[in-house]
């Protein structure tokens, strides 16, 4: 696959590499096509898709989804959804919760926030355990420092 020949579509491509020095293996697709997906590797090495845009077609505008898949290293399975659907939001883990934090909505910037217990295995996500963003953000960064903090940084809003 040619990165620079790619459309205007979602894709459900899944790559690895374990040394910055390797070749990236080609790893089973995601279920759903998406972009705009956060993803977040919880404490047993399972990755989780977060979210996204889902847009399968180069003439379609797309959805905001809330579906959640976790690969195990082996295949995909659906997880819990989000709450509200979004794409290009944060995402991070800090002591077995995975965080969802801004992005995107069907109708703007959000500033809710989401956690996951993945320590838990019928967990959901709690939308009431996490306090919203001082303001919408849309594409944010964030990170988690040495003491398990949150830092959300930049981000576009409106």
């Amino acid at each position: 696959m040619h990165l620079t020949h790619l459309t205007a579509m979602s894709i459900s491509l899944l790559a690895a590499s374990l040394h910055a020095a390797s070749d990236w293996a080609t790893l089973p697709d995601l279920l759903t096509s998406r972009s705009g997906v956060g993803a977040a590797v919880d404490p047993f090495g399972q990755i989780y898709a977060i979210g996204g845009h889902h847009k399968p077609n180069c003439g379609d505008s797309g959805t905001t989804i809330a579906s959640v898949e976790v690969f195990n290293g082996t295949s995909w399975t659906f997880g819990p959804d989000l709450n509200v659907p979004r794409h290009h939001g944060a995402v991070v883990q800090s002591a077995g919760f995975i965080y969802a934090i801004g992005g995107a909505t069907g109708s703007g910037s959000t500033a809710i926030c989401e956690r996951l217990d993945t320590l838990d295995p019928s967990a959901v996500w709690d939308i009431e355990a996490v306090p919203p963003l001082p303001i919408p953000l849309f594409a944010p960064g964030a990170t988690v420092d040495s003491a398990g903090r949150v830092w959300v940084v930049g981000g576009q809003h409106g």
